[in-house]
C-alpha cells in the first residue's frame, strides 16, 4: 500500500507504523540512559552478577 499523507487508508497504516516505531525508538533510548546510569554507578560501587546482567542487556537491547 502506498504512503498517502492525505489520509484514507494508506495515512492510517503510516500513522500507526510510525507511532509503533516512536514507541521501540524511546523504550530502546530509556534502556541505554538506563545503562549508562548503572554503568557510571559502578565506578563507586562493585555491582553483582544480576546488576552487571541488567546493565549490559538493556544496552545491547538497543543493538537489535
Amino acid at each position: 500500500m502506498p504512503l498517502n499523507f492525505r489520509g484514507g487508508a494508506a495515512g492510517a497504516q503510516h500513522s500507526k507504523w510510525k507511532n509503533q516505531n516512536l514507541i521501540e525508538l524511546n523504550t530502546d533510548y530509556c534502556n541505554v540512559n538506563e545503562s549508562q546510569i548503572l554503568d557510571v554507578l559502578f565506578e563507586y560501587k562493585k555491582p553483582d552478577e544480576v546488576e552487571w546482567y541488567q546493565m549490559a542487556s538493556n544496552r545491547a537491547s538497543s543493538l537489535f
